[in-house]
């Protein structure tokens, strides 16, 4: 909804949005709930937001394709599970001479088996172009789908931010989650999943304790699978009262306290082909961001000594004691992190995507060029969101 607001604010667009009233079953989303019930609606200017698809309804697919009235439909596309849907709207859409953009917040799904990733590329070949996030995605999506050399644009993902209660100082937030108010906090938030390289994190954690520099690890998110492998890991490991988990899916009105009580948020994943909604979040209160060189991480930072290779735990043993332990430094990532925050402005990316959508306008239609030179007018773009 991020990009929908800064599109319906501040660009000649007429937007559409085909919204999901179920988006698919809960048990195929181990993360939590697959929308956040508590987030409040919004409400826009001259976007029309019409909520009618659902993943158990076929018939809702079909009256999507078959009613949509923008020009240019953009699809934002992330999971294989919505291939069926995203299909048959696309589909559609193209049958009735729409043009497709697709943006791939994944370039690849994440610990994907080889059904889901054909599933996954199956909408591939209904997109005219593709968006990504970062170059290093676009080079992935040439290795993964050929066709789509040429037909790709990178626009960053802009910053994600939640419901923030007022101010919240640092003690006051560690104090509501119960940690402790002398040490360091280090965060890892998000769905925890293969890749996250958690149990990385957790042997690189040993060695700060070990260098005499007290410091508490922070674990949020949802377990996509037993945790019971890292909570041994953690036993042995000997961490058991530096380390706090929060084994659940957080809703949006309660994130703030655990990013407020942080003073370095640490990404540190094996494998990435996508960019980090939580990153961004990061970002947008100002945290000092270590990351590893993976997927688009490294756009988030600006600074190299904020970024590892992935599975090393020395590596990122090394670079969390170092931040943790220099103020200077940490003071300059959080200056970086700022800084990165108001340059991943939703409002520069809202005209980049309108730019695209003007492009594919024209090329579905060069007569509209003469229609100019005649002197005839040409309205606004129009186009259709989904997802």
């Amino acid at each position: 909804f991020h990009l929908l607001q800064a599109l319906d604010a501040g660009s000649e667009v007429d937007t559409e949005f085909l919204d999901f009233t179920s988006l698919y079953p809960p048990r195929l989303y181990p993360g939590g709930e697959p929308s956040d019930p508590n987030l409040p609606r919004l409400a826009f200017k001259r976007a029309r937001v019409r909520r009618l698809l659902a993943w158990y309804n076929p018939l809702s697919w079909l009256w999507a394709g078959l009613s949509l009235k923008g020009e240019v439909v953009h699809a934002q596309w992330w999971s294989y599970i919505l291939a069926p849907i995203y299909v048959t709207v696309l589909a559609l859409a193209r049958l009735r001479g729409r043009r497709v953009l697709l943006t791939l917040h994944n370039v690849a799904p994440h610990d994907a088996n080889r059904g889901q990733l054909w599933l996954y590329r199956s909408v591939f070949r209904f997109a005219h172009e593709f968006i990504v996030h970062s170059r290093r995605n676009a080079r992935t999506l040439e290795e993964l789908y050929p066709p789509a050399k040429g037909r790709i644009t990178v626009v960053p993902m802009g910053t994600h931010t939640v419901p923030m209660r007022g101010e919240l100082r640092q003690d006051e937030a560690r104090a509501a989650l119960g940690l402790p108010l002398d040490r360091p906090v280090i965060l890892a938030f998000g769905n925890l999943r293969p890749y996250k390289g958690i149990d990385g994190l957790l042997r690189a954690f040993r060695p700060l304790l070990d260098e005499g520099q007290p410091a508490s690890l922070v674990i949020v998110g949802q377990p996509w699978g037993d945790f019971a492998p890292y909570q041994q890991l953690i036993e042995e490991l000997g961490l058991g009262e530096d380390v706090h988990t929060w084994l659940e899916y957080v809703p949006e009105d309660r994130v703030q306290p655990f990013f407020a009580a942080a003073d370095l948020a640490v990404f540190p994943y094996t494998h990435f082909d996508a960019q980090s909604a939580a990153g961004t979040l990061a970002l947008s209160f100002g945290l000092p961001l270590l990351v590893t060189d993976v997927g688009g991480l490294p756009d988030l930072v600006d600074d190299e000594r904020a970024v590892v290779p992935p599975n090393d735990s020395e590596a990122l043993a090394n670079a969390m004691l170092a931040i943790i332990k220099d103020d200077g430094l940490r003071l300059k990532l959080a200056a970086d992190s700022k800084r990165r925050a108001e340059e991943l402005d939703w409002g520069s990316i809202a005209r980049q995507t309108a730019g695209i959508y003007q492009r594919l306008m024209w090329q579905e239609a060069p007569d509209k060029q003469a229609n100019e030179r005649d002197g005839r007018e040409v309205g606004p773009p129009t186009t259709e969101r989904t997802g």
